[in-house]
């Protein structure tokens, strides 16, 4: 009975190498990640809050004006295309159209 214990101890000990070779491993590994993720700079960005606010104002402004941007492409692509529908002289989007142009000329002309 004594052999078994040593020999299985020794097994039990070969194991343990083993899985503290295997978690080095792995924590080596969650550790190069870490560093990937750029976890610092983040860090150093919130504990400073003048840089995060400038950092978002300008990131606000950015988007603000690709709004504006991509509002104005879009809406000038819809003008062009009701712009060739009416010179179609298509019989319902014609009417349609007109009538949006009367709505407004009415609503432009009362107070």
């Amino acid at each position: 009975m004594a052999g078994s214990n040593g020999r299985s101890h020794g097994g039990s000990r070969a194991a343990s190498e083993e899985s503290v070779r295997t978690l080095s491993r792995r924590l080596a590994d969650y550790t190069q990640h870490i560093e990937n993720l750029n976890i610092a700079e983040y860090v150093e960005l919130v504990r400073n809050p003048r840089r995060m606010f400038l950092l978002n104002l300008l990131s606000g402004i950015g988007r603000g004006f690709g709004i504006a941007i991509g509002f104005t492409l879009l809406g000038a692509v819809v003008v062009l295309i009701l712009n060739r529908l009416v010179m179609l002289n298509l019989p319902v989007i014609g009417g349609v159209i007109a009538e949006i142009v009367r709505i407004v000329r009415s609503d432009l002309g009362s107070p």
